[in-house]
């Protein structure tokens, strides 16, 4: 991975869901280990994806939809697991401890 000058990770470049439609920010507990889907989650994913859309498509009188017949954006997706592929468990990491003190004297509310 790249690093900055000062050494950490450099994570500078535009990052957009666009293409990231169902993907879960934290890796689900069924796929734990895993990165991908297989070939019949993927499959099951799509299916359900597509339906979604299509319903979208057709609510409300005269088959008028709630989203637009170009929304392109409802059909792409990968096969990721999660978001985050680092750490490799898919799972935000703890906090710092240092993180953990600011946390607690942040107001509530």
């Amino acid at each position: 991975m790249a690093k900055t000058p000062w050494g950490d990770p450099d994570l500078q470049g535009s990052w957009t869901t666009d293409s990231a439609y169902a993907i879960p920010l934290q890796r689900p507990a069924q796929f734990a280990g895993r990165a991908e889907l297989n070939d019949d989650e993927f499959k099951t994913k799509v299916d359900e994806i597509t339906t979604r859309r299509n319903r979208a498509l057709h609510v409300g009188d005269g088959g008028i939809g709630a989203i637009s017949e170009d929304a392109a954006w409802l059909t792409r997706t990968f096969r990721q697991t999660s978001l985050i592929i680092e750490p490799a468990d898919g799972q935000l990491p703890p906090l710092t401890p240092a993180a953990q003190q600011r946390q607690a004297r942040a107001p509530r509310g």
